[in-house]
C-alpha cells in the first residue's frame, strides 16, 4: 500500500474509531439509517486494514460487510448497486496480495457475475450510471487477469530466471537446472518444484479478449472531469495485454505496450504533481522480463526505459518519503537495470564491458542499500532476505569483471552467508539452493577470468559510431 509511516499512524487511529462505530448495533433492523451506518463503518474498517497492509484483517472485515449486506435484502435499495461488486473485488485484491490466487479469482468471478445481474436489471440498473458501471466492469476484468509481480512483498521470492548464471563461462552440469525452465511464483511460495514450472507469461486467448474488451469499454465512456481514474485503468489494462513491455510476443501486445507508455507520458505532462500517474509510469516502464537473452538494440531500449523509471521513482519517493511500495518498485527497477547492463557487458566489446559493468555496479549498490533499510523492519522475511543475497551475488560478479577481485570475494562471502541462512530457515526452498549454486559458479568464474584494470574507460557505446545507436 502506498502510504507513509505518518499516514499509517493516522489510519490506525481511524481503524479504532470505525471499529467502535461498526460494533454499535441498532435496536432493530427496521431502521435503514442505522443499518447503513454500521454497514459503511465495517466497510471502512476493511479499507483501512487494506491500506495498512493488514490483508487478512481486511478480508474478515469485507466478509462481514458482505454478510450484513446479504442479511437484509429489504434495505439493499438504500445502497448503491455496485457496492457488492466493490466489496468482492476488494476482498479478492487482499487474497491476491497474500498469494491466494484461487480465492482471489473466485472473488473477482463473483463480482463479474454481479455485474451481469445488474446489467440484466434493465431500467432498475440504469440508475447505476453508464460511466460508473463501465469503470466497475473494466476494473473487475483487470483484477481478474492482473499478474502478481515477483519481489514486491516480504514473502515474494526471486524467480529462478533471475538467478541464471553468467553466460560468459564454459558449460557446467548445473546449466540444465538453471536454464531448463523459467518460472514466476506468487508471494508466499518458498517451495519450488519442477512440476510447477511455467513458461514465460502470455495471456491466454480468453484473458486477452477480456482485457481488450475492458479497454474498449473505457474508450466508449464519455470523458468528464473525473477522467483520470479511467485513463489510469486503461493504461493498466494495456499493460496486462502487453504482458512484457520490452519483449511483447505479438504485434497486438507490442501495440498495447506502446499505447500504455504513450498514454502515461501524456498524463504525466497533464498531471505533473499526481503521484498516481508517476507510480503507474514507473511500474509500466519497468514491467519487463529483464532476464531474457536480447540483442543489443533491445537491451539499449530497455536501459533507456529503466533509467527513465529510476528518475521518476526517485522523484516519487522524494514527494512521498517512506512509502514501502514505492521503495520496492525502485529497488527492482535498479536490479533490472543492472541485469540489462550485465547482458551488454557480457556480450559486447571491452569498452562496452567496462562502461556497463560500472553502471550495473552502481545500480546494485543502490538496490542493496535500499533493501537493507527495509530489512531492518522485517529481518526474517524470506523475500527480502533472498533478494538481498541475489543482489550481493550479482554485484560480486560485476566487481570481478572490472578487476576488483578482493571486493568481489568479500561480496560472495556475504552472499553465501545469506543464502545459507535462507536455506536453514526455509529448507524446502529451491531458490535458496539455487542461490548457493550461483555463488559457487560465480567463484569458479572469478578465479577463471583475468582481472581488468578498473580505471580503463571507453567511449559511451550509445554514442559510439559503431554502437547500436550509431548504425
Amino acid at each position: 500500500p502506498a502510504i507513509s509511516p505518518q499516514t499509517a499512524t493516522l489510519l490506525q487511529d481511524l481503524v479504532k474509531y470505525y471499529e467502535r462505530l461498526a460494533n454499535v448495533q441498532p435496536n432493530n433492523d427496521e431502521n435503514p439509517s442505522s443499518w447503513i451506518a454500521t454497514l459503511r463503518a465495517r466497510q471502512q474498517v476493511g479499507m483501512l486494514h487494506h491500506r495498512l497492509g493488514g490483508f487478512r484483517e481486511a478480508i474478515d472485515a469485507f466478509e462481514q460487510t458482505i454478510d450484513r449486506l446479504d442479511s437484509n435484502p429489504r434495505f439493499r435499495h438504500h445502497v448503491h448497486p455496485l457496492l457488492a461488486v466493490e466489496l468482492h473485488n476488494r476482498k479478492g485484491q487482499a487474497h491476491r496480495l497474500l498469494g491466494e490466487r484461487e480465492a482471489a479469482e473466485s472473488c473477482h468471478e463473483t463480482a463479474f457475475q454481479l455485474l451481469a445481474t445488474i446489467s440484466a436489471m434493465g431500467s432498475s440498473g440504469e440508475r447505476v450510471g453508464q460511466s460508473r458501471f463501465a469503470y466497475a466492469k473494466a476494473r473487475t476484468i483487470y483484477l481478474l487477469h492482473a499478474r502478481a509481480r515477483p519481489g514486491h512483498g516480504p514473502e515474494s521470492l526471486p524467480p529462478l530466471e533471475a538467478l541464471q548464471p553468467s553466460r560468459n563461462r564454459p558449460p557446467h552440469p548445473w546449466d540444465d537446472f538453471f536454464y531448463s525452465w523459467t518460472r514466476e511464483f506468487p508471494p508466499g511460495d518458498t517451495a519450488m518444484t519442477p512440476d510447477r514450472a511455467r513458461p514465460r507469461f502470455v495471456p491466454n486467448a480468453q484473458a486477452m479478449d477480456q482485457l481488450q474488451q475492458g479497454v474498449a469499454i473505457l474508450d466508449a465512456v464519455e470523458p468528464n472531469e473525473s477522467e483520470l481514474p479511467y485513463l489510469l485503468l486503461k493504461a493498466a489494462l494495456l499493460r496486462e495485454v502487453a504482458a512484457d513491455m520490452l519483449n511483447p510476443a505479438s504485434e497486438v501486445q507490442a501495440n498495447a505496450a506502446t499505447a500504455a507508455i504513450d498514454l502515461l507520458v501524456e498524463l504525466r505532462e497533464r498531471y505533473p504533481k499526481d503521484v498516481r500517474v508517476a507510480a503507474a509510469l514507473v511500474r509500466t516502464l519497468a514491467d519487463m522480463n529483464a532476464f531474457l537473452p536480447m540483442d543489443p538494440e533491445r537491451l539499449f531500449l530497455g536501459i533507456e526505459r529503466l533509467e527513465s523509471a529510476q528518475r521518476f521513482g526517485v522523484e516519487l519517493l522524494s514527494n512521498q518519503v517512506g512509502v514501502r511500495s514505492h521503495e520496492l518498485e525502485l529497488i527492482h527497477v535498479r536490479f533490472k537495470h543492472s541485469a540489462l547492463c550485465q547482458q551488454l557487458a557480457e556480450s559486447g566489446p571491452l569498452h562496452w564491458r567496462h562502461e556497463f559493468d560500472q553502471q550495473a555496479a552502481t545500480s546494485l549498490r543502490q538496490a542493496i542499500a535500499s533493501i537493507l533499510i527495509i530489512r531492518r523492519h522485517e529481518p526474517e522475511a524470506p523475500g527480502y532476505m533472498m533478494w538481498q543475497a541475489l543482489f550481493q551475488t550479482r554485484l560480486a560478479e560485476v566487481l570481478g569483471r572490472i578487476g576488483q577481485n578482493e571486493r568481489a570475494e568479500a561480496k560472495l562471502e556475504l552472499a553465501a552467508n545469506r543464502w545459507n541462512a535462507a536455506e536453514q530457515r526455509f529448507p524446502d526452498s529451491e531458490i535458496a539452493k539455487a542461490g548457493q549454486r550461483l555463488v559457487t559458479l560465480a567463484r569458479e568464474n572469478l578465479r577463471r577470468e583475468p582481472p581488468r584494470p578498473d580505471d580503463r574507460r571507453g567511449p559511451d557505446p550509445r554514442k559510439a559510431p559503431n554502437g547500436p545507436r550509431g548504425r
